[in-house]
């Protein structure tokens, strides 16, 4: 672990910071009546209008002692400030999986007036030359091209969730190049609410191919004892906390996450245990769950489990060459956190991406495996059947609707009406095709659990912005009350 520091010059405050600007708008927005800023930015983090204070409620817990500026253009210039200039020594360089979130947030801030006054252009810019292409051009260059993204297509082009996906493949294609190709790799994070043992917990899959890196890098960063070198900056330690050849398996370890490093800054110590198997050769699983004994831990996280999992993709089955599939799940319920801060715990501060940050990270270093100071997969404990010994099933429920806030400006009825038909008829349809996708695999007796997890966040994730995409519409005008005219938003 490293030194404690001052917390002015971390990448996760930073970021907190940024979004927490973002809350601050809306709280600012909605005490003013302002409807369209509340909305916007609400499309951008769904969810943010419902759970508004979110970011004060985080800093509380993560950093009591933080002083926090009420002003939401200062509290951008700080974020950006300490994103450029956070301590390198301590933390290493950002990440890419940072690197998507940097550019995500600074899209949306660009849309929110108070967030992005002309005076933070600059900064803005210079923030956006982190995550661009360098090579074949100067310093001056870069910023230029990244100050025209900065006021033309990233303003343009992104609008909203639900298009960033295309959006920044777009950005990161070759014939652009705003952005590192790598950044428009990243998946988007998708967090869900399901029940665990009667606890509301924060679920977040992911899968994602390459055609470059092998499945024995791979394999040969993913055990859980590895995780602090892919992502310091959150994964604090991870320490031998049983047997080196557990009877059963499961080996345990002593898990330490949170602001690491610094003083005074939140940290969780918990007890996981983890299994890795092969399940032929190519299939590589690692389940982990929280372990049964946790009385030298801190005892706030009540469910912790998940797997990650990588599949080698070639035809000819070669595990040295490029080509693999990762699929990865966790699971997690904090009792300092709701579900909404415990997402962006998740999504934002690392501790729903390890296997992500091994993907981007470790696991695409040429050099032939193990990485110095990584243990190899096949390092104990390691099982060569598999041994399905994870806690009961997930019992799944569907997410909670926000409520839209009342106020808002009045439209006629029938234009009302009209667009509320057409919302009703687009669900319908998304919900339709859907369900017509799963039942082909099941006909083909193709359909996997993951289809059906799959399957539950999109339409979940779909149901509970939709609200607020009618809201936007019908207290939108439409002239001569027609209906609106293709373009604009993004559904």
């Amino acid at each position: 672990m490293t030194s404690p520091v001052e917390p002015e010059f971390t990448a996760p405050l930073a970021m907190l910071t940024l979004y927490g600007a973002l809350d601050l708008a809306v709280a600012q927005a909605l005490e003013s009546g302002d409807s369209e800023t509340a909305t916007t930015i609400d499309r951008y983090m769904p969810g943010a209008i419902e759970n508004v204070g979110w970011s004060q409620r985080m800093f509380q817990t993560l950093l009591p002692q933080a002083r926090r500026t009420p002003e939401v253009d200062l509290a951008v210039t700080e974020g950006l400030n300490g994103l450029l200039n956070f301590d390198k020594e301590h933390f290493g360089e950002l990440t890419i999986p940072d690197l998507s979130n940097l550019v995500y947030i600074i899209g949306t801030l660009k849309h929110v007036p108070a967030a992005a006054p002309l005076e933070n252009a600059n900064l803005m810019a210079e923030a956006l030359t982190l995550a661009a292409p360098k090579e074949g051009f100067s310093p001056e260059q870069v910023f230029e091209k990244s100050l025209a993204f900065l006021e033309g297509d990233l303003d343009d082009g992104f609008q909203g969730w639900s298009s960033w996906p295309e959006f920044i493949k777009w950005a990161a294609a070759p014939e652009n190049a705003y952005v590192l190709e790598l950044v428009g790799e990243v998946p988007q994070c998708r967090p869900g609410v399901i029940t665990v043992n009667g606890l509301e917990c924060v679920v977040v899959d992911a899968d994602i191919d390459s055609d470059e890196i092998t499945f024995d890098n791979l394999t040969n960063v993913m055990d859980p004892r590895n995780w602090p070198h892919a992502y310091p900056a959150f994964f604090c330690t991870m320490a031998p906390g049983g047997d080196r050849y557990p009877p059963d398996g499961w080996a345990n370890v002593i898990e330490t996450v949170g602001l690491c490093g610094i003083i005074g800054g939140y940290t969780l110590k918990q007890r996981l245990r983890f299994i890795k198997t092969d399940q032929r050769k190519g299939d590589a699983r690692l389940d982990f769950d929280l372990a049964a004994k946790q009385d030298d831990c801190d005892q706030k996280v009540l469910v912790d489990r998940g797997y990650i999992n990588a599949r080698c993709t070639r035809e000819d089955g070669d595990t040295s060459k490029g080509g693999v599939r990762l699929e990865t799940r966790k699971v997690a319920h904090i009792t300092d956190f709701d579900t909404y801060q415990l997402a962006f715990w998740f999504c934002r501060l690392g501790y729903g991406s390890a296997a992500m940050q091994l993907f981007f990270g470790p696991a695409r270093k040429p050099t032939p495996p193990p990485l110095l100071g990584y243990i190899p997969w096949k390092d104990a404990p390691y099982a060569m059947e598999p041994k399905n010994e994870l806690s009961a099933p997930l019992d799944d429920e569907p997410p909670n609707t926000p409520t839209p806030p009342g106020g808002t400006p009045p439209v006629g009825k029938i234009e009302v009406a009209t667009k509320t038909a057409k919302a009703l008829a687009d669900m319908a349809n998304f919900v339709t095709a859907k369900n017509l996708d799963l039942t082909k695999k099941w006909l083909a007796s193709e359909l996997k659990f993951d289809d059906l997890t799959k399957y539950g966040q999109e339409v979940g994730g779909r149901l509970a912005s939709e609200p607020w995409r009618w809201l936007k519409d019908v207290t939108t005008p439409t002239p001569n009350g027609g209906t609106p005219a293709p373009g604009g938003e993004t559904p």
